[in-house]
């Protein structure tokens, strides 16, 4: 869910507290021209369930740098979570303000939308069928309430939710990578992330890697090392525009999201996703794009030994690169989506678990406007809580008032 200020929805607090009026002695009430921003939060104990029992208190909201004060806070179950008794501050929390309800502004069902979306160009050729297998015998035990769709990248263009879990089933267990980069002459997505951030070892692992195939010389002038070097220059521009192509296609498939009711959210599941400075910027625009449709974005990353095959491949530094820089522009990414990345080792059933949790409940967060805050500003967002020993997911940047 995006923040946004409560002036775009006013018209439908108004309208919920006229029905909570003829309910209280003393109705809640809003002071003239105050305009609050709601952002999401979800807080997790050690076992990655939400916690459902946090006040206002408990929040810290810092906003570019600047902490906000919160004038009301309300948890929000969905899914299989149990509900609870939500809260929200009182009168007395700020000078001047009167009590807020947020009611009218949450979502209006508690059922969930979920699209997995399988980067097979990402998972190596044949592998990934034991995770498509995790991920059906976990879906088959959701709500019927929930909705399930699947797609691959590249994408066709077509998505299809539904509550038939034979159906989701069927699309998941036909599904596996086709990447073949491993036996490839060309650098690796790890072997060129590393020489991105000019560490050699992407070239040492590369040079060590073509040893193993029959790749012709490389025909540029230098040194071994120089060569390989060049080559893993090239490879990047290769693997940034796949990656461009990758946050277009899950912001493209976010999209058939923006209707749904309730909770709603993308699942990447892929090997690895390239990341430096150059794909950083599309992180902005992407976070944002998720953020204004109200789309959360998680990502499973596919850990070796989580691989069928390939097993002599464990130990090479190729892999270790591939792993690390893979995983971490996949962690990136999923933060900027106000969700997480999880690594998938042996088995995806842990992170699909996790990810269900973590959709179980999130809390809503209201604080002021200021006289700088300007509509349409994306400012920097952080947002902590006081429980000791609790992980705080939330979007990373704010939109105010979004477009």
């Amino acid at each position: 869910m995006s923040v946004r200020p409560i002036s775009a929805v006013v018209s439908l607090l108004f309208a919920g507290l006229a029905v909570l009026g003829a309910q209280q002695k003393t109705p809640p009430v809003f002071r003239s021209g105050v305009e609050l921003v709601l952002v999401d939060a979800t807080v997790l104990d050690k076992d990655g369930l939400p916690i459902a029992d946090l006040n206002y208190n408990d929040f810290s909201v810092t906003v570019a740098g600047k902490k906000r004060p919160i004038v009301a806070s309300q948890f929000v179950p969905s899914g299989r979570s149990t509900r609870v008794t939500t809260q929200a501050a009182p009168a007395s929390s700020l000078p001047g303000v009167g009590p807020v309800d947020l009611t009218a502004a949450l979502p209006a069902s508690d059922t969930r939308s979920i699209i997995v979306i399988v980067d097979v160009e990402s998972i190596r050729s044949g592998e990934g069928r034991i995770g498509m297998q995790n991920l059906a015998d976990y879906f088959d035990t959701l709500p019927a309430s929930d909705l399930i769709g699947v797609v691959s990248l590249p994408w066709s263009g077509r998505i299809e939710l539904t509550a038939d879990r034979r159906a989701t089933r069927s699309t998941l267990t036909k599904m596996f990578g086709t990447d073949g980069q491993m036996r490839s002459c060309t650098p690796t997505l790890g072997e060129a992330a590393a020489e991105s951030e000019n560490d050699v070892r992407g070239a040492t692992a590369y040079l060590e890697r073509r040893k193993t195939l029959s790749c012709p010389p490389m025909l540029a002038r230098g040194t071994e090392i120089e060569k390989a070097q060049r080559e893993c220059r090239v490879a990047m521009e290769m693997y940034r525009t796949r990656a461009h192509q990758t946050l277009m296609n899950v912001s493209s498939i976010a999209v058939a999201l923006q209707d749904r009711p309730g909770r709603r959210a993308v699942v990447l599941v892929s090997e690895g996703l390239y990341g430096d400075e150059e794909t950083s910027r599309d992180l902005v625009s992407f976070g944002a794009a998720l953020e204004r449709i109200r789309v959360q974005m998680f990502a499973i990353h596919l850990d070796f030994p989580f691989v069928e095959a390939s097993a002599k491949m464990a130990s090479s530094e190729t892999r270790r690169l591939d792993d690390h820089y893979g995983f971490e522009a996949m962690a990136t990414a999923a933060a900027a989506g106000g969700g997480e990345a999880i690594r998938a080792i042996s088995r995806a059933t842990p992170a699909i678990t996790r990810i269900d949790a973590a959709m179980s409940g999130f809390y809503v967060l209201a604080f002021d406007r200021i006289a700088s805050d300007k509509d349409g500003t994306r400012l920097s967002l952080k947002i902590d809580v006081s429980r000791k020993g609790a992980d705080v997911r939330a979007r990373t940047h704010v939109t105010l008032n979004p477009r």
